[in-house]
């Protein structure tokens, strides 16, 4: 059965009018739109934001449970300025964390490459060797480079690559294709060459 069209409009659940979280509600329909507002553009990201707007919405619930601050508006922007900031921080530290542990990990796995020898290289086509792929890799471009090694080398899923290097996941499978397609393209002539 389909509800009368009048009712289609109204809120599921109507707030007590004494509930001591009013004024949450009212802070959400006065100010909501601009502290989004305000989240979108210090971070970048629809998704982001949303988020930032729950946590910030909660954090001023469990910081004021019995009512409102003196002065409503400019806390919950402060609130919401503050947050914000805290997650720059936090990907600020993550991306430089994340360059130490590329950078780390692409040294352990040159030196892992060094010290393999193939076992049965008559069997095996031409192709170039590893001095060659390691000069082949550091020309390509940062970023198709980072989407390489966290795939291939570290053995990372598309999800774990978009989360550390933050990018979308489709991003992250196009700078894998393009990366792939470089070190192709700059290899073949070096295999041709040594047969």
């Amino acid at each position: 059965m389909i509800a009368p069209r009048d009712t289609w409009d109204l809120p599921l659940a109507q707030p007590k009018s004494d509930s001591p979280t009013d004024w949450l509600a009212k802070l959400h329909t006065q100010h909501g739109r601009g502290m989004k507002r305000l989240l979108r553009r210090m971070l970048g990201h629809e998704e982001d934001a949303q988020d930032a707007y729950q946590d910030c919405l909660q954090r001023l619930a469990r910081v004021n449970p019995t009512g409102p601050p003196q002065h409503l508006r400019a806390y919950a922007y402060r609130t919401t300025r503050n947050l914000a900031i805290e997650i720059l921080r936090r990907r600020s530290r993550r991306a430089f964390h994340f360059q130490r542990y590329v950078h780390y990990h692409q040294h352990q796995q040159a030196d892992r490459c060094q010290n393999q020898t193939p076992t049965d290289s008559a069997n095996w086509p031409a192709r170039p060797d590893l001095a060659d792929l390691r000069r082949t890799l550091w020309t390509l471009p940062n970023h198709l480079r980072d989407v390489l090694v966290l795939r291939e080398f570290v053995g990372l899923g598309y999800a774990q690559v978009a989360a550390i290097l933050d990018i979308k996941i489709t991003s992250a499978r196009v700078y894998r294709r393009q990366a792939l397609v470089h070190l192709a393209r700059k290899l073949t002539p070096l295999a041709s060459r040594r047969r």
